[in-house]
């Protein structure tokens, strides 16, 4: 073999060495006679006509000859670079030489308008556009060369047959025929075989089938000769075709059959023909022949697989199905190749998919018969298809249940679902998986699945879906309907496996949880089976099942009943001694609730209540209110407030401080009237056992537990007190800085500050009582502004320094030297003594604006006693050394100075009464005023007794 390939390359070779020097020798040739030609036609001064049509036809030869050399080095280019390169590159000498042509023959043209040769001079144009595929402008040169062409001559013939070409490129057929038919009827060359082709197609496009065929026999004759080219392997791939379109078959099949050789494949064509033409039998039939003749395997198979085409255009599903079985078996046999094998996969799987969609439209709906033949015919197309990919076995199974399931073969459907699912979970499958499972969920839910059925494989189906999705919304409503199919079948514990693992998937769901643990635990209270209830219950209770706080609670007070049931029968029926028994039983079981133990604690404090047993009311109260819930505490919150009551009567005041806190913590966001009474109790009895700490909890409290601010500051003000009484004078003042900072404190404030004044005053403190003297001002000024009610006691200590100042000014007017003349001394202490007067009302006038009742008596004292002794010193004056008349004169002139000063002081007289019985004042100054000879009135009685808040004297 290697020999003979490499001898058919040196024949190869050498044949082409030889044909290349054949063009080269013809080109010189060609090139001398352009040179002689050219040499002639510039010596009659380019003018000859027939010199220049004469170098036009060199010129064409030329290019044609140097066009196969071109094309031959273009071949032999790498595909790339032809991609990359502009093809009129690789031809650019046959193109210059062409356009040599075309100037020649345009210039005749224009030269030689009435040239003879004229035909010629048109046959060249157009030949060469039509080289060019310029059919259009070749068409017209063509057609000028037919026309002024010398009739009979060759060149006319060959411009008729290059016309007939151009209209046949350009499927214009009609015009094509006439020219060829006129032209291959007087001229015959080599050619003629391959024009005449090109006529027989122009007849088989125009439908003429019979002069077609006529012409191809004609054409396969004629090629025999070695006078044309031999077109027999033309004729012999396309009159198949033209027989069966002309409907002539059998004489195809004749032709065929004369040649001797194996014709299947033109067989094939003629089939092919007939079936565009609708026509199934007749294709068929041939197909077959072709069969009987044809021996290769793998033409065979084609030949098969033409007739599984042809039966699927024309829905002939039973022989399309006969021929799939019998392709499939050949199949395993190894007789059919990559592409047949994918062929037949796609016809298959194509067929039974398209009769699954005819069986699920309402086209068919209401033909029962229809429906279920074609539902029969997928199902066996999808068992070839698990044939022919068996490692899509699983997919081909799903697709059997999705046709039964479209037929409402739900049985049927829901048994190839779950086989599916087995196989397709094994090949790790995971569409297929979730598509079957989907599927047989679909199917359990339709009507016409009996109840055993479901019955069957509803433990079947919900276990699978579980196992491959176990945490999505689907899964978890499948997880609860499998739960109940076990519950109703009385299942279980499979029901309990089946909750486990719900909580397990779906931990925050407790609604479901929920419901589920009802329906368990209702099972084993009706069985009397309390253990498991409360073995539940302690489950729950340990946070393992998740349900609302409201079927928590249910389920506590269930089991709380449970337990409490027979004690509270005794304590309803007056057995108190056994009741308790009953409730210490609950407390030392380790099996009670703690809603059962909480409510056996409060239930002994309350039954020690009733007996007077403080301390064991003391204990289970505090105890049970600890662990009571505080909507719990709250209910009861009126007992404990009595019990605290309790405690506070028989003096226990620290106890009943600690439940009354206690009481408070527990309702403090609860809305109760109670809870206000509860602060209340909490801090005065906390205060009165002076338990400063317990009092400061409970005020931080406050804000959280919504206690008004008025309750808050009712408290720090008792708290000031105790705060005193203890002197505790750094926490007092701590407190008082914020009290003192709220506005309806400031008049409140005033002594609370001068307490404090006083304290440091005592101490010697003289900084800080000052400071603090300065802050009582400054409240006293507050509560003036916001015009709020001053105690007298407060204005009395408000005016205190007034009043000091007023006596500092009535002593200097006694240390000023008495009245003595000479006159002008007299006149000046006279008026110094009356600008003390006028300093001391300035100021008298300030302390009575205080509103102090003290302030008021007092300064009208010193203003009294002012006046008057002034008054009477100027009276009792007498100048000495003076003469009768000057003295008369002088005291005439002093009665105009004290009698104003006696009027103002008995003015100061009735005005002071009259405020003592306007303002109720009580004062010691009151009795100098009011009684007739201004004796003191004195009281007599028993003495009062101070208690503290504990009662205690």
């Amino acid at each position: 073999m290697k020999v003979i390939m490499i001898l058919l390359m040196l024949v190869s070779s050498v044949f082409a060495s030889d044909v290349e020097r054949r063009r080269s020798k013809i080109l010189g040739i060609i090139n001398e006679e352009i040179s002689e030609v050219n040499r002639l036609y510039k010596q009659t001064g380019s003018r000859d006509a027939d010199l220049m049509l004469r170098m036009a036809e060199l010129y064409l030869e030329k290019a044609r000859l140097v066009r196969e050399s071109e094309n031959e080095a273009f071949l032999k280019v790498s595909p790339e670079r032809r991609r990359r390169t502009k093809k009129s590159v690789f031809f650019r000498k046959s193109e210059k030489n062409l356009a040599l042509a075309d100037s020649m023959c345009k210039r005749i043209i224009k030269r030689n308008p009435r040239y003879k040769y004229m035909g010629n001079v048109y046959y060249i144009l157009g030949y060469n556009a039509k080289e060019k595929s310029h059919f259009k402008t070749a068409t017209r040169y063509l057609q000028s060369a037919v026309k002024k062409g010398v009739r009979s001559s060759e060149t006319r013939y060959k411009a008729q047959i290059a016309l007939g070409e151009t209209y046949y490129n350009r499927k214009m057929y009609t015009k094509a025929i006439p020219l060829y038919e006129s032209a291959l009827r007087r001229h015959k060359d080599k050619w003629w075989t391959k024009d005449s082709y090109n006529l027989a197609w122009c007849y088989y496009k125009k439908r003429q089938y019979s002069k077609g065929i006529d012409k191809l026999l004609e054409i396969n004759e004629k090629s025999e000769s070695d006078e044309y080219i031999d077109m027999r392997d033309s004729v012999k791939r396309d009159i198949g075709l033209f027989y069966a379109e002309s409907g002539r078959t059998s004489e195809g099949i004749r032709f065929y059959r004369d040649q001797g050789e194996d014709y299947s494949d033109e067989l094939l064509k003629i089939s092919e023909s007939l079936r565009r033409q609708g026509k199934y039998t007749k294709a068929q039939s041939t197909l077959n022949e072709a069969l009987k003749i044809q021996k290769d395997d793998s033409k065979k198979t084609d030949i098969y697989l033409n007739l599984l085409d042809l039966s699927d255009q024309f829905g002939k599903h039973n022989s399309h199905l006969k021929y799939a079985k019998i392709l499939e078996t050949r199949n395993k046999k190894g007789d059919l190749n990559s592409d047949q094998l994918k062929k037949l996969k796609y016809q298959v799987g194509k067929q039974g998919a398209t009769l699954q969609k005819q069986v699920a439209s309402k086209i068919y709906q209401k033909a029962p018969n229809i429906i279920r033949k074609k539902s029969a015919l997928s199902v066996e197309y999808f068992d070839l298809m698990k044939k022919l990919e068996p490692s899509k076995e699983g997919k081909y199974v799903f697709l059997q249940g999705e046709t039964s399931f479209a037929s409402k073969k739900y049985t049927s459907a829901l048994s190839y679902y779950n086989k599916a699912h087995d196989i397709a979970r094994k090949s790790s499958d995971s569409k297929t998986v979730k598509l079957s499972l989907e599927g047989m969920l679909a199917a359990l839910g339709k009507r016409g699945v009996s109840r055993k059925t479901k019955d069957k494989y509803y433990e079947v189906v919900y276990p699978k879906y579980i196992q491959y999705d176990s945490k999505s919304k689907k899964s978890a409503s499948i997880q609860k309907k499998l739960f109940n199919a076990y519950f109703q079948k009385k299942k279980v514990a499979s029901a309990e496996q089946t909750l486990d693992s719900y909580k397990k998937n779906f931990p925050s769901d407790y609604k479901s949880q929920e419901g589920m643990l009802a329906q368990l635990m209702e099972h084993y209270r009706k069985k009397g089976q309390n253990t498991k209830v409360k073995s539940y219950m302690t489950a729950i209770n340990n946070g393992e099942y998740k349900v609302s706080g409201k079927y928590k609670n249910k389920l506590s007070q269930l089991l709380t009943s449970m337990q409490i049931d027979n004690v509270q029968k005794d304590l309803e029926q007056g057995r108190k001694k056994k009741a308790l028994e009953g409730y210490h039983n609950i407390l030392e079981d380790k099996n009670s609730t703690t809603k059962a133990r909480t409510n056996a604690k409060y239930n002994l404090a309350a039954l020690y209540y009733e007996l007077g047993a403080t301390e064991d009311m003391y204990k289970w109260a505090t105890e049970s209110l600890s662990e009571m819930k505080s909507k719990d505490s709250s209910r009861f919150a009126s007992s404990f407030l009595a019990m605290t009551s309790y405690l506070f009567g028989v003096t226990e005041i620290e106890k009943s401080g600690k439940l009354s806190l206690l009481i408070f913590s527990k309702i403090c966001t609860q809305r109760n009237k109670k809870k206000i009474i509860a602060f209340r109790n909490a801090a005065y009895m906390s205060l009165a056992s002076k338990n400063f700490e317990n009092v400061l909890k409970i005020l931080s409290m406050a804000p959280k537990c919504k206690i008004a601010s008025k309750e808050v500051n009712q408290v720090h003000k008792e708290m000031l007190l105790d705060y005193a009484d203890e002197k505790r004078w750094d926490d007092y003042a701590r407190l008082l800085k914020k009290v003192s900072a709220k506005k309806k404190n400031y008049s409140y404030s005033i002594l609370a500050f001068e307490k404090l004044e006083k304290i440091h005053r005592s101490h010697g403190n003289t900084n800080l009582a000052s400071q603090y003297y300065k802050s009582k001002i400054r409240m006293y000024k507050l509560a003036k502004k916001y015009k709020q009610s001053v105690s007298r006691e407060a204005a009395d200590s408000v005016a205190t320094l007034e009043l000091s100042r007023m006596n500092g000014v009535l002593k200097s007017l006694k240390v000023i030297p008495a009245l003595s003349f000479p006159e002008k001394v007299y006149n000046k202490v006279l008026e110094r003594k009356l600008g003390v007067i006028k300093q001391l009302t300035g100021y008298a006038d300030k302390v009575q604006k205080v509103g102090s009742g003290t302030g008021i008596t007092k300064s009208y004292d010193m203003l009294i006693e002012a006046y008057e002794s002034v008054g009477k010193e100027i009276q009792s004056f007498t100048p000495q050394g003076k003469e009768p008349s000057y003295v008369k004169s002088f005291k005439q002139a002093m009665s105009g100075v004290y009698n104003p000063l006696f009027q103002t002081a008995r003015q100061y007289r009735a005005e002071i009464k009259k405020a003592i019985m306007k303002n109720d004042i009580l004062d010691k100054s009151n009795f100098r005023y009011l009684s007739a000879d201004g004796a003191y009135i004195n009281y007599e009685g028993p003495s009062p007794i101070i208690m503290d808040r504990g009662g205690v004297r």
